[in-house]
Order: structure tokens, then sequence, then C-alpha cells
């Protein structure tokens, strides 16, 4: 609840109980005259918009170019050595026809209101499975991945990845994909002992 709502649901609360009459009458005219003030006040404040949700390409492209105009913006979207960027601008789904708009809308919210990056399903990639273990896809380090039972990963290995980084390492990978339920993502391992 905003500072506008507070004391709106304050003012409503307040009343005098005196002996003198007027007093009451007086005291209880300002508190309504003020809760009318805080009502059309807050009826003239625009609608809190959300903050538009992006993929990461986008955001980091955004991050890039946030200090150029909106004009300069849109020309560098069109033109962008990003192929997905460009992709996006010209194909944007929203309330407009024309997708260029949709893009541009989303550009300017991105000024205005701000932006959240949208978050990635993640995948384990399982090769084998039994009731006693699993065999994944690991990533040990920048560039190295082997297959490895999901008992031997000791929290140094990564064992989710995104779509894209599955077919990065092998396309042919995509048909063992596992989908991570999502509870799961924010799951950390707590280091024991000061490790």
């Amino acid at each position: 609840m905003g500072k506008i709502e507070e004391s709106i649901e304050k003012l409503e609360k307040v009343r005098s109980r005196s002996i003198n009459k007027d007093f009451e009458d007086g005291y209880n005219g300002v508190i309504r005259h003020a809760l009318e003030l805080a009502k059309e006040y807050k009826s003239s404040l625009p609608i809190q918009q959300d903050e538009v949700v992006v993929k990461k390409y986008i955001a980091d492209w955004y991050e890039k170019h946030k200090y150029y105009t909106l004009e300069a913006k849109f020309s560098k979207a069109q033109v962008d050595k990003d192929e997905r960027v460009r992709k996006w601008y010209d194909n944007c789904q929203g309330r407009h026809a024309n997708e260029r708009a949709n893009a541009q809308e989303v550009i300017a919210k991105m000024d205005l209101i701000g932006y959240t990056v949208e978050k990635e399903q993640m995948y384990e990639v399982v090769f084998y499975e039994d009731e006693i273990d699993r065999w994944l896809l690991m990533q040990l380090g920048e560039s190295s991945y082997e297959i490895v039972p999901e008992s031997e990963n000791d929290g140094y290995r990564t064992q989710w990845f995104t779509e894209t980084e599955i077919k990065a390492i092998n396309e042919k990978y995509w048909v063992f994909r596992h989908l991570v339920d999502e509870r799961c993502q924010s799951f950390a391992v707590p280091v024991e002992g000061g490790e």
C-alpha cells in the first residue's frame, strides 16, 4: 500500500468525540475535506504501469544504447549486428498492427518505466536414467563438457542449461532435454564449514 492509500485509510478512521458540538463539527469537517483532497489527488495520478519484460539479448542491446535518443535507438535496432535484435524489431508482437511500432513502444517503455529480463527456461540433458542414478551433461569450467552420473556433481559442475546453450554445445542433445522445475531453479546448495 502506498503513502496516499495509507493516509486515506487513516483519515477515514479519524473522528472527534468532543463535548463541544461546534468543535466536533469543525474538526470532522476538516478531516472530511482532507479526505476528499487525498482521494482527488489519488485519482489524478497516472495509472502505475509494470515494467516491460524482455529477453536477455534485448536487455543487453538496450544497455549498450540507453543513452541514445529514442529515434537513434529505433535506427540502431533496425541495423544492429545481432540478427535476433533486428528480427525482434521487425516482428515484435503487441497492440499495434505495425510490428515496428510495437518494438518502438517497448523501447520507449524501457526508457520511461524500466524493464525486467525474462527468466529463461532451464533444462537438464539426461542421457541415461535408472533407479540408482542419472547420467547428465555437465559443464566444468568455461568450455569443458562431460557426461557423468548426477551423484558425482560436487557443486562445481553446471547441469542446467538454456535451450540456446544446449544447441550451441550440440544440436543433437536437444532431444534429451528435461525441463527443470521453476522451484528448483532458485535452489542453492549450502556450503558447510566455510568451504
